[in-house]
């Protein structure tokens, strides 16, 4: 059986190819420690003197080993002509066997770097990877993820072609047990509730399957379509409580029922009727699974949007309210003005009367003719109109506002309500 194809042909090769150092990156990955350069300056051949400094540098940047014909001819040139070498003195293929697994060895003694040996390491690896295997991450995760890993715990990268073998045969292992597990848990119940899914419904211009239908939810938020969709909850609803002790026994989180319920949605009819039947029942109780979550998820937001919708509106025509009266108040502030002005005057003329040198009878005269009844009461009358007349400005008509909007908001979010599960444990 052919394996996955985790990266890219580009990516694959970027992966098995060593570095392309420029000249400043040459010289620093290809200078050894004071540790190293002892030991490598006895070594009697040029040639493995070139071979381990290679070695090193690509080690040093990305915490693998190529092999020696991979190596890089620049680099190769670089390091030749520090000792005096031709490029071609050199050779690669007598460089490989025994020489470079003894420098290999160096080199992880030095870094204090593990080797890679898949019969050890391969085991541990699949059981690192659990839980992003049965979260259906994708190959290129789990494999970045790998390679995290192993350095995290300082253990040499492998090959593309044996995490690639990992990773496939973890993935195809995954898939037997849970479809066994699928198959041995499956009831004959369960079998005629996810059957509903299958069925085709026609209207005025098609015949479509049930589970193509419950894909589709209208974003509008009219009470017709909100009943539509609420309709459209009840049957995926009535499967779920059907299949609910199933999917609860499987090794399947969140990110998995959520990728086969996408994965669904972008399934033709035919390629899931082609399906084998218990490969086609598991899809459905997944797809089922993820439409609940995805209803919830849209009573929830609608709820929330039709809540608003009703206090935007009052808010709105409150607003209007203030907005056209404000004439109103600005005369009503002017005529304030005006009386508090005549007012002022009045007490500086009547101030001056009082001071006046004159007999009191004269002062009481004069003190009548600029005090008449009839304006002062008028006066009285308009600050008492005014008064009134604030105060009943003042009141706040929101909520008689949203009193209006409560039907429509009814009509919109009681379907809602009766439908919408809390958590017992975190639902206040």
């Amino acid at each position: 059986m052919p394996l996955i194809q985790i990266l890219s042909e580009k990516k694959r090769l970027e992966y098995e190819a060593p570095p392309i150092f420029s000249a400043k990156e040459r010289k620093h990955f290809f200078g050894l420690p004071v540790s190293l350069k002892d030991k490598v300056h006895a070594f009697q051949s040029y040639a493995n003197k070139v071979g381990i400094r290679l070695m090193f540098g690509y080690f040093l940047a990305t915490k693998k080993f190529y092999p020696p014909e991979f190596f890089n001819e620049k680099d190769i040139k670089y390091l030749c002509n520090q000792y005096n070498m031709l490029p071609f003195a050199f050779d690669a293929l007598a460089y490989k066997g025994s020489t470079s697994s003894r420098h290999r060895l160096i080199i992880l003694d030095h870094f204090a770097v593990q080797a890679y040996q898949p019969k050890v390491h391969n085991s541990l690896v699949k059981q690192a990877i659990q839980e992003q295997i049965y979260s259906r991450e994708s190959p290129k995760l789990i494999f970045d993820y790998i390679l995290e890993w192993l350095e995290w715990r300082r253990i040499e990268l492998p090959t593309y072609y044996n995490l690639q073998t990992v990773i496939t045969q973890a993935i195809r292992l995954r898939d037997r047990q849970v479809k066994l597990q699928f198959s041995q848990l499956l009831t004959n119940e369960q079998r005629t509730a996810l059957d509903q899914l299958l069925e085709k419904q026609t209207d005025k211009v098609r015949a479509e399957y049930v589970f193509k239908k419950l894909q589709v939810l209208s974003p509008s938020d009219a009470p017709k379509q909100i009943r539509n969709n609420i309709a459209k909850l009840e049957i995926v609803q009535s499967i779920f409580e059907t299949i609910q002790p199933l999917i609860k026994q499987l090794p399947i989180n969140d990110n998995a029922i959520q990728h086969f319920g996408t994965l669904l949605q972008n399934f033709e009819s035919s390629h899931l009727i082609r399906k084998e039947l218990i490969d086609r029942y598991f899809h459905l109780a997944l797809f089922c699974t993820y439409q609940r979550y995805i209803f919830e998820d849209w009573m929830t937001r609608t709820f929330v949007n039709v809540c608003k919708l009703a206090t935007n509106k009052a808010i709105a025509k409150e607003k209007e309210r203030l907005f056209a009266e404000r004439n109103k108040r600005k005369k009503a502030f002017q005529k304030v003005m005006n009386i508090a002005e005549n007012s002022t005057d009045l007490l500086d003329r009547v101030r001056s009367i009082t001071w006046m040198d004159i007999p009191a009878i004269q002062k009481e005269q004069q003190l009548k003719q600029l005090l008449p009844q009839k304006e002062i009461r008028s006066r009285e009358e308009d600050l008492q109109q005014i008064k009134e007349n604030q105060q009943l400005d003042a009141d706040d008509n929101y909520y008689i506002y949203l009193s209006e909007q409560s039907q429509s908001l009814q009509q919109r979010a009681s379907p809602i309500i009766k439908k919408l599960s809390f958590h017992p444990d975190s639902a206040n």
